[in-house]
């Protein structure tokens, strides 16, 4: 619906603009009903300046690139916008400051001795001022290897964009070359380019480039320029030494940041090893053939909700380092999609993923790692659901801490979690507590349910190779009827071991007695005082729980202990797991709230 192009206004549609230093692309030129004169509809590139989608009153003016429903407003042609620059202004203003732009073609040209030649009046050499200075500014530029012109209004190589390719176009790429023929880093990002020939252009003049950010442009033109390229590939191709391509936020889809090469990434960047793509809204990944000397790929900020959306990755044989934070992943394959799961697998190469800021909430998902990634060291997982406390309090009693430990013990290959190392002796305590976990969820189970706990931890058999197979002890679950006055008694066995004076054990002394669960630790000691006949306040109480817990092995310097520990460990050990027991502080605490089984065992020692 645009009726009016380049009509008196000197605008034209998908011009790129900025007013006061914001962004924005020209999408209409008209007029809007119910009102008079000219209009400019424009799509902010910070969408929180905008008021609409292109639709004023019901109407439909214009599309915006940008999902945001407030991405667009209108503004009058009258109104001032920045001037836009050509590369090389923006590189005297910030780098050469007190050097003009016909200062620098004349250095350019050779006319570096005109410069710094004396001025000559009546014979007489006068004194030069801020001559010295300038000619030490154009040395600089000349030695530059990093450009930093991101946000300076760049047209392009010339500061009137979209006007053609003549010949002074082309005397100014040569002039580029000339004036900062060492820059091998480039940021263009945040700038009024609009067609890729122009960024073409200035990296064919600059033959010792690597590095090239173009984050947060707009182009609305992908053709390269012939001239400069020739019709198929060139021989000496411009991009042949790019090794780093950076295109965030230019809200291009997958197909037109493969498109900018005219065939294929492949054939443009023969030796692009690092790609960075974030916030561009992607949500799968063509099948453009993608440069097999790609080693980093950023991917943050878009929205993928799957692993196998990345599926066409898998074909690259030097992929090292992979960043999806800030996505939406929730799955390893998308439900929709008819891959098999045992297909999503991506090169043993890469071995850093990082999966943070996601929708990840299973443990299924954790265990799919290490099948997707089979060459996978390195893992940054935080701030997912399965971590959250809100998520925790929901689910299960194990807090963040336990969680990340589950992670280290099931994945066998991971020596990076969250950017902290994982040492052996904090792998050894995460599968020994994991394998604890699976333990009690046996326990908790019958023994024909036992096959599917075993499908859910993968390694149980290979951690019970390791460190020893851990005893199941299955309780009966109880029938009485809890209000009932047996449910509110314990049945306690009390003993005390006796050793004779010349070290022979001799048989306990044993006591038993039901003790109602709501009487206190010291009620409980007056009542095992008397049945001893020992002092109540000589007297510890060790609760033998029955349970064995795992013990990693630790080095004897390193150990300490705490007066506030209530675990006494038993020195009866079997393998790496020890008996756990637990003693009956002095307090107020009913013994029920140490106690929740209907029967319990405890050991009498003197103080």
């Amino acid at each position: 619906m645009n009726e009016y192009k380049d009509v008196d206004t000197g605008y034209y549609c998908l011009q790129r603009l900025s007013f006061d230093g914001h962004l924005c692309t020209v999408r209409y030129i008209g007029q809007v009903q119910e009102t008079k004169g000219l209009w400019l509809g424009v799509e902010w590139d910070d969408t929180s300046r905008g008021k609409h989608s292109g639709v004023h009153q019901g109407v439909r003016y214009f599309n915006c690139t940008s999902k945001d429903p407030n991405a667009a407003s209108f503004v009058r042609p009258t109104r001032p916008h920045d001037t836009p620059l050509s590369f090389l202004e923006a590189l005297h203003q910030k780098y050469a400051p007190d050097v003009s732009t016909d200062q620098i073609i004349d250095n350019t040209r050779g006319d570096r001795h005109a410069l710094s030649k004396p001025i000559e009046i009546g014979g007489k050499a006068v004194e030069e001022v801020g001559f010295e200075k300038i000619s030490q500014q154009l040395a600089m530029l000349t030695e530059l290897r990093i450009v930093l012109l991101d946000g300076r209004c760049i047209a392009g190589v010339l500061s009137t964009a979209g006007r053609g390719e003549g010949d002074r176009w082309f005397q100014e790429l040569y002039e580029i070359g000339q004036t900062c023929p060492k820059v091998t880093e480039l940021d263009l990002s945040r700038s009024l380019l609009e067609r890729w020939q122009d960024v073409e252009g200035i990296c064919n003049a600059l033959k010792a480039l690597k590095t090239l950010k173009l984050n947060g442009n707009r182009f609305n033109q992908l053709v390269c320029n012939s001239r400069l390229s020739g019709q198929d590939r060139p021989s000496d191709s411009t991009f042949d030494r790019i090794k780093e391509l950076c295109l965030d936020e230019t809200l291009l889809t997958w197909e037109e940041n493969v498109a900018l090469q005219i065939d294929s990434v492949a054939s443009r960047f023969p030796s692009l090893a690092t790609l960075s793509l974030s916030s561009n809204g992607l949500t799968s990944l063509g099948t453009h053939q993608i440069p097999r000397t790609m080693t980093t790929l950023n991917l943050e900020r878009n929205g993928f909700t799957s692993i196998s959306a990345l599926l066409a990755l898998a074909s690259l044989p030097n992929l090292q380092q992979l960043y999806l934070g800030h996505n939406s992943i929730a799955s390893i394959q998308d439900k929709q999609e008819r891959i098999q799961y045992s297909n999503v697998k991506f090169p043993r190469s890469l071995f850093h993923v990082d999966l943070s800021f996601n929708a990840i909430q299973s443990w299924e998902w954790v265990d799919g790692l290490q099948d997707a990634f089979p060459g996978l060291t390195a893992l940054r997982i935080e701030h997912n659901p399965l971590f959250d406390l809100e998520f925790l309090r929901e689910k299960e009693s194990q807090g963040p801490d336990e969680r990340y430990m589950l992670v280290v013990a099931r994945l066998a290959n991971l020596k990076t979690l969250n950017f902290s190392s994982v040492t052996p002796q904090e792998r050894a305590n995460a599968e020994l507590y994991y394998l604890s976990c699976i333990a009690k969820e046996l326990a908790a189970e019958s023994e024909e349910k036992e096959g599917t706990i075993f499908d859910k931890h993968r390694r149980y058999d290979e951690l019970c190779e390791i460190y020893g197979t851990p005893t199941i002890t299955r309780t009966t679950p109880s029938i009485m009827n809890p209000s009932s006055l047996e449910a509110r008694l314990i049945r306690f066995t009390f003993y005390q071991p006796i050793i004779s004076a010349d070290g022979t054990s001799l048989p306990n002394i044993a006591h038993k007695k039901q003790i109602p669960r709501g009487f206190d630790v010291y009620r409980l000691k007056g009542i095992v005082g008397k049945l001893f006949e020992r002092s109540p306040l000589r007297l510890r109480l060790i609760w033998e729980t029955g349970e064995w817990d795992p013990v990693a092995p630790i080095e004897h310097e390193d150990w300490y202990s705490s007066d506030e520990e209530d675990e006494v460990v038993s020195a009866d050990e079997q393998g790496n797991w020890v008996k756990r027991e637990v003693e009956l502080r002095d307090g107020t605490r009913e013994v029920g709230y140490w106690v929740e089984a209907q029967e319990a065992t405890v050991r009498i020692e003197m103080r």
